[in-house]
């Protein structure tokens, strides 16, 4: 009778929990889909457009700068077919330049002075390898396409992660060139040695092969007895991507790495002509929220779409950016919407977003990646299919 009796009351207990859960709306439902994000349905329509026009094809034929080129590496997160014939004939005439500076299976310094590359206008190896890097990429993303299979470059990794290897030493042991056959490490404006060897090796899925330059990009989130960051922000990246801060989104792992800085000591840029100002009266990604859209009285021409895109390679969501170091004026919760700022630079025809430029379409395709569960789009890494996760 009593066993009877507690089973009815479990019954009679569970039946009026059951209608307590249901009538206070506590009752679990099926998990609903996520929405779908508008504005990167939006961006992808306009990214499909110009991605499909002649005018895009036309201005990929004539990409030639290591900065064009850090552009198109956005395109490893679009599923599709973008290099031609030509283009390929252009990526592989680049390419096989590297046999010119080839000796006893080694890349030479010595050789490189003569050499077509060096005809092209790179300074040295490190800055040819720099844009091979890309092209090589490329390349890869072309064969994956095209269905090709191609491993005859591959046979280069080797040599160049020695050659990575010697410079980096080099670099540590000799940071002025003496030698008359030593490494010639000057590259692009905007770059420095030691965070473009970090970031050829990144590209070429090479590891280990620059701990000096790794420590001296690491070195940069150092801070004195009053927690104050030592270093500066280097050269400024608005001009174009330049190296410091790009480079430092490989190490966005490292327990050395300090989000704190990449907000306010990256990018920065004079608002007037000279090169000495304090950082006050400087840019960076904590005061983008209230410049992106000014003219800036600068000789140089700022792109602050190049601050967007290295935000973002640093995991930061740019339509909810909360600054380090609010002004005191300011209310130190407010959000900001910066892709908010960029997009309303962007011309509207008939209702859609017109992207007509590799650098509005870096930020389309990186804003859609970053939507779509690409924590930090980047143009840095070796290329994988798996990447590829904006369907048009």
């Amino acid at each position: 009778m009593i066993k009877k009796l507690n089973s009815r009351l479990i019954c009679l207990l569970t039946a009026t929990i059951m209608v307590l859960f249901v009538a206070t709306g506590c009752e679990k439902s099926p998990a609903k889909p996520a929405e779908p994000n508008k504005l990167a349905l939006e961006l992808s329509a306009s990214l499909k457009t110009y991605l499909n026009s002649e005018e895009f094809k036309s201005a990929m034929q004539e990409a030639h700068t290591a900065r064009e080129r850090t552009e198109l590496m956005y395109l490893k997160y679009v599923d599709g077919t973008f290099y031609g014939t030509d283009n390929v004939v252009q990526l592989k005439k680049y390419l096989n330049y590297i046999n010119y500076i080839v000796e006893n299976s080694e890349l030479s310094d010595a050789l490189f002075a003569s050499s077509p590359a060096s005809e092209q206008g790179w300074y040295g190896i490190t800055d040819f390898l720099f844009g091979w890097s890309f092209m090589y990429n490329q390349y890869l993303q072309y064969c994956a396409g095209a269905s090709v299979t191609d491993t005859s470059l591959s046979v280069y990794l080797p040599m160049i992660k020695s050659y990575l290897q010697k410079t980096d030493a080099f670099l540590q042991n000799n940071p002025v060139e003496t030698p008359s056959d030593a490494p010639v490490i000057k590259v692009a404006w905007g770059f420095s040695a030691t965070n473009v060897l970090p970031m050829i090796a990144a590209n070429l899925g090479i590891y280990g092969a620059t701990p000096y330059c790794d420590g001296v990009m690491l070195s940069y989130y150092e801070k004195d007895e009053n927690g104050k960051f030592i270093k500066e922000g280097d050269t400024p990246d608005w001009v174009g991507f330049s190296g410091r801060p790009m480079c430092a989104s490989l190490y966005r792992a490292n327990e050395k790495y300090s989000l704190a800085y990449e907000k306010t000591m990256q990018g920065y840029f004079p608002f007037t002509d000279g090169w000495n100002q304090p950082l006050e009266e400087m840019v960076n990604l904590d005061r983008l929220c209230n410049y992106y859209n000014r003219t800036l009285s600068s000789g140089a021409s700022a792109v602050p779409e190049y601050a967007l895109l290295t935000a973002m390679m640093h995991g930061i969501d740019m339509e909810n950016y909360v600054k380090e170091s609010p002004a005191q004026d300011e209310n130190g919760d407010e959000t900001f919407n910066v892709i908010s700022l960029w997009r309303e630079e962007l011309t509207v025809e008939n209702g859609e977003y017109i992207i007509n430029n590799f650098t509005d379409m870096a930020v389309a395709i990186a804003y859609i990646a970053q939507s779509s569960g690409i924590a930090a789009p980047t143009p840095l890494g070796s290329y994988s299919g798996s990447s590829a996760v904006i369907k048009l």
